[in-house]
Parts: structure tokens; C-alpha cells; sequence
């Protein structure tokens, strides 16, 4: 009886690291995204994203990134280069 009460901590130890193992993996992912977009009178897209993430640093280490197309086809299917500025990114409200 006594071996298995000194074995008890180890033994809740491997449990609680056990259980914490699904939750650490769910604990990275996407929590919130809202795209606010404002078409300008000059045909401009003006995009405003508000992405929040929970990251426990086992995949997402040093943030998310976006891709953004760079080309688009015209109403004639010809290809065309389109631009786009970063403007700011904020993590946690700070640039």
C-alpha cells in the first residue's frame, strides 16, 4: 500500500500530462476573424482584418501570415498585376 501512495503523484503526473495533451493541441487556432471591407469611390478596396488567435507556441511561434493574390484576370481574361499596401499590424492593439 505504501509503494502504490509514494507511486501516486507520478502516476498524476502522467495523467494531467495526458489530458493536457488534446487541450494544448485545440489551444492553437483561429478564435475570431472579421473582415471589414469599404469600397472607395475610386474603385479601391479599402480591408480592414481583425483576426484573433490563440497560440500556445507549439505551431504558431511568431504569428499568422496572410497571402494576398497578386494578379487578377480583367472582364477579357487577360491577366493583370494588382497592388496592395500594408497600411499597419497591430498584435495585441501595439504595432
Amino acid at each position: 500500500m505504501r509503494r502504490l501512495l509514494r507511486l501516486l503523484p507520478a502516476v498524476l503526473a502522467v495523467l494531467a500530462a495526458i489530458a493536457a495533451g488534446p487541450a494544448a493541441a485545440q489551444g492553437e487556432r483561429i478564435l475570431a476573424f472579421d473582415a471589414d471591407v469599404t469600397v472607395q469611390p475610386d474603385g479601391a478596396l479599402r480591408v480592414v482584418e481583425t483576426i484573433e488567435v490563440a497560440a500556445a507556441g507549439q505551431e504558431i511561434r511568431r504569428g499568422i501570415f496572410r497571402d494576398f493574390p497578386l494578379r487578377a484576370l480583367t472582364a477579357d481574361w487577360l491577366s493583370h498585376l494588382v497592388g496592395f499596401e500594408v497600411i499597419r499590424v497591430e498584435r495585441g492593439g501595439r504595432p
